[in-house]
Order: C-alpha cells, then structure tokens, then sequence
C-alpha cells in the first residue's frame, strides 16, 4: 500500500476537505494557486498527484479529480 507523507498527504487531506457529493474535487483557480494554499512546490504537486492517482486514491477527470474508495465521504 502506498505509503502517504508530507505533500501527499497534505494534498488528500485537502481534497478531503472539498470534496463534493461522489468524491468530486474541483481544481481551485490554477496549480499555482492550489501548491501555494498548500505551502508545498508545483513540482511537488504534480509529483503528490501522480502518486495518489497511481495508488488508486483519485482519479483524474478533464476539469476534477474524484477521490476513490474509502477517501470518499
């Protein structure tokens, strides 16, 4: 099982926090936006993205991303 720390968890803790109704998590604004709202780097974003979306806790959508699993509420 992925082993979640520092801006990964950071990241799924806030698209936690914002999910809507199935999972569903709006990109807020840009990635710059969304990396500085998280005190970490875009490239540590990026990188926290493709590590929850390849342990199977998101999915990416054209717009969203919807949180899968037992991340959704």
């Amino acid at each position: 099982e992925l082993s979640l720390k520092g801006a990964d968890a950071r990241l799924l803790g806030y698209m936690k926090a914002h999910a809507g109704e199935g999972g569903k998590v709006d990109m807020p604004g840009s990635m710059s936006l969304l990396a500085s709202t998280l005190g970490i780097g875009r490239s540590s974003l990026y990188r926290a993205l493709e590590k929850l979306e390849a342990g199977g806790y998101i999915s990416k959508t054209e717009n969203s991303w919807i949180l899968k699993g037992e991340n959704t509420l």
